[in-house]
C-alpha cells in the first residue's frame, strides 16, 4: 500500500513507469539542447529534427520560458511520483515481512527518491551528455518543448520573471559575450604587446569573435 490516491495497482504502476521516464526526458533535454547549441550549423544539419528543436527553443524568450515550465512540469512529476513511492501501512504488517529497522527506512521513502534519481534523472542525464544530437531526434522531444512552452504561458510561475530581473539589476549581470570577449581581446594585446606591436582590435560580428585589422608597430614601420 501506498499513499497513492484510490487507483488500481496495477494502474499505479503503470503512472509511475510514465512519469519516471517523462522526468527523465525533461532533464536529459535540458542538457542536450544546451549542448547542440554549441555545435556548428553543419553538424546540426544532419540532425534536422534535432536542428528544428533547438531553433524552437532558443527563438526569442523561449530558452528562459522552456526552464520555467520543464521545472512546472518536474515539480507536478515529482509530486505524484512522492505519493506513488511512499509507503501507507495501515494494517501494522511490515512490507515483505521485513525487520522493523529495515521497514523504518523504507517508511522514509529513501528507495522512491534512489529510484526517481537513477532512474528518473541520471541515466537520462548521461546519454543526453553523451549523444545530444541523437536524443534530441527523437520526435516526442518536440511536442515535450512546446509542452514545457504551454505550462509557462499558463502564468503559474509568472513571478519568476520578477525575481529574475530583480536579480539581474541588484547584481548586473552582462551576457556572457561581454566577459569572453573582454578576456579574449586582453590576451590578444599582451601576446602582440609582448612581441613589441601595438594592437587594434574590431569585434567581428558573423564569427563571433576578434580581427586584429591594424597593428602599427613601435619599433619597425612595418604593419601585421
Amino acid at each position: 500500500n501506498t499513499a497513492m490516491w484510490e487507483v488500481p495497482p496495477y494502474v499505479t504502476a503503470l503512472i509511475l513507469f510514465v512519469l519516471i521516464n517523462l522526468t527523465g526526458a525533461m532533464d536529459g533535454m535540458q542538457i542536450a539542447l544546451f549542448a547542440a547549441s554549441k555545435m556548428p550549423e553543419n553538424q546540426l544539419h544532419y540532425y534536422p529534427t534535432a536542428q528544428t528543436n533547438c531553433e524552437l527553443t532558443f527563438r526569442g524568450s523561449n530558452a528562459q520560458a522552456f526552464l520555467i515550465g520543464r521545472q512546472i512540469c518536474v515539480t507536478c512529476c515529482m509530486f505524484v511520483i512522492a505519493r506513488i513511492t511512499s509507503p501507507n501501512k495501515t494494517d501494522g504488517k511490515n512490507v515483505f515481512g521485513v525487520p522493523d529497522l529495515v521497514q523504518e527506512i523504507i517508511d522514509t521513502g529513501v528507495l522512491g527518491v534512489m529510484l526517481t534519481t537513477i532512474a528518473g534523472s541520471l541515466a537520462w542525464r548521461i546519454i543526453a551528455s553523451t549523444y545530444p544530437l541523437e536524443f534530441l531526434s527523437n520526435p516526442l522531444i518536440n511536442l515535450l518543448i512546446r509542452l514545457c512552452l504551454l505550462l509557462e504561458k499558463s502564468g503559474i510561475c509568472s513571478a519568476t520573471w520578477i525575481i529574475a530581473f530583480a536579480q539581474n539589476k541588484i547584481f548586473g549581470y552582462e551576457n556572457d559575450e561581454e566577459y569572453i570577449g573582454q578576456r579574449r581581446s586582453e590576451s590578444i594585446e599582451s601576446s602582440f604587446s609582448s612581441s613589441g606591436y601595438d594592437v587594434e582590435l574590431a569585434m567581428d560580428s558573423e564569427n563571433e569573435g576578434f580581427d586584429v585589422v591594424y597593428c602599427p608597430s613601435q619599433h619597425n614601420n612595418g604593419r601585421v
